[in-house]
């Protein structure tokens, strides 16, 4: 009986860990590689990607308006952010680099260019509704920065003096446009890869920076940090990878307990390359990578299998609400999660 009893206790977490979440497919075939997702709430849902695309939809995904920004039809959208239902920011990779801004949700307008051949943006996002940041790959080897205090309208390019310096191959990845998070009031995390993998934290919007090498995968152009989330208190995680080896990579997932100052290897990590990491509460983690999904409802020591499916890139909780949403090769899908 006792041993019967022991074997049940080891049981019950692995059937927890097993079981995987539900995925509602609302839109497949859509004609772009979707790596950018804002979600407002539980209804008001933005997505762009290839081809120029972006898109708006204001009944939780069930359907989607499509926006065309003029001029953009090539245009590759890897980061956006929307406000509500019709304000939004959308910015394209590579050069020339233009931020676009739309107030009614329908048309857009060009708020920021800049044309430097290196250009190439990573990431945005915001502290409040007025106070935001855009980052990019190394220009003259310092990070490209640019800041906001009037939600989007205008754009200023950091000084030099505040710019942190790289070191050469390093930059960043826009594969979901998650490598950078603006927590609490005036704290800005951003990752690189390439020759070196490493967290960027300013306490202080920027001014002034910290500089923190991680163990994760790192040493050639397609290895490194993807993204990077802030949870309860302290706790930070990194995923990524090697896009080049998606399914093989064992070191794509880390966390630190103290924001940063050390890290550990989960007892069980991702399933290989993850592009995407957000906290759903303050303990649970989502990695997203183009091979599947996992999860961690441990503060991020110990991952399992949350979705085998494939083709994802980017995910997002509702910022006023509950729900979650994935998006990827063509797809856009509604995810459930299963019980703790």
């Amino acid at each position: 009986m006792n041993a019967l009893r022991l074997l049940f206790v080891f049981l019950i977490p692995f059937q927890l860990t097993a079981q995987q979440a539900h995925l509602k497919v609302l839109h497949s075939g859509l004609p772009s590689n979707i790596r950018a997702l804002s979600v407002v709430n539980d209804s008001v849902v933005w997505l762009a990607g290839s081809n120029g695309y972006v898109g708006r939809s204001t009944d939780g995904g069930k359907t989607i308006k499509v926006l065309p920004v003029p001029g953009m039809d090539s245009a590759d959208f890897r980061t956006l952010y929307a406000f509500d239902d019709k304000n939004a920011l959308v910015v394209n990779i590579g050069s020339p680099a233009r931020v676009f801004r739309t107030t009614d949700g329908f048309t857009w307008t060009q708020v920021y260019e800049n044309t430097h051949q290196d250009v190439f943006v990573d990431g945005i996002g915001f502290w409040n509704a007025s106070d935001g940041v855009i980052y990019g790959d190394p220009i003259d080897g310092q990070l490209f920065l640019l800041m906001t205090s009037d939600s989007g309208k205008t754009w200023q390019e950091l000084s030099d003096v505040y710019r942190p310096l790289t070191v050469p191959g390093e930059a960043s990845f826009a594969a979901s446009g998650t490598a950078i998070q603006c927590a609490g009031d005036s704290t800005l995390l951003i990752a690189t890869g390439g020759t070196v993998a490493r967290l960027l934290v300013s306490n202080n919007r920027g001014i002034s920076w910290q500089t923190q090498v991680t163990p994760i995968t790192q040493g050639t152009p397609s290895t490194g940090i993807y993204s990077v989330a802030q949870g309860a208190g302290e706790l930070i995680v990194i995923t990524g990878g090697n896009y080049k080896s998606d399914s093989t990579v064992t070191d794509a997932v880390f966390f630190s307990p103290d924001g940063g100052a050390s890290w550990q290897q989960p007892v069980n990590g991702t399933n290989g390359l993850r592009e995407c990491v957000f906290f759903t509460d303050k303990f649970t983690a989502i990695a997203v990578g183009p091979n599947g999904i996992d999860w961690s409802t441990s503060a991020c020591r110990n991952w399992s299998v949350l979705s085998e499916q494939k083709g994802f890139h980017v995910a997002r909780k509702a910022r006023n609400g509950e729900s979650l949403f994935v998006a990827g090769k063509g797809m856009l899908a509604q995810m459930y999660l299963p019980e703790k």
